[in-house]
């Protein structure tokens, strides 16, 4: 199956799901198999809100990190910035050390 159009509330063909789901719906995918000859219309909406606050990472915990310029300043060598780190991977990706 493959999807072929996504449409966001507002855009053209979203009218009926609008009234229906009002601001609860997110997208409308249109979705075709080739092999049954079907066509699915998805309709993605929210169904609960609320409150949340993401984890902290643990500490020592590696994440990628990116700015414009990154290749130029961080190949190599390591700088500590009290318990923060950036330096170079393996693969000579940019790292941060948390």
């Amino acid at each position: 199956m493959r999807a072929r159009v996504k449409l966001h509330p507002g855009q053209r063909g979203t009218k009926q799901w609008l009234t229906t789901y009002g601001d609860r719906l997110v997208c409308i995918r249109y979705r075709y198999d080739a092999q049954q000859h079907n066509c699915y219309i998805m309709v993605e909406i929210i169904v609960a809100d609320g409150p949340w606050k993401p984890p902290s990472p643990a500490p020592d915990t590696i994440v990628g990190c990116g700015w414009p310029g990154a290749k130029r300043h961080c190949p190599g060598r390591l700088k500590r910035r009290s318990v923060n780190g950036i330096g170079s991977s393996s693969d000579g990706k940019c790292v941060m050390i948390r």
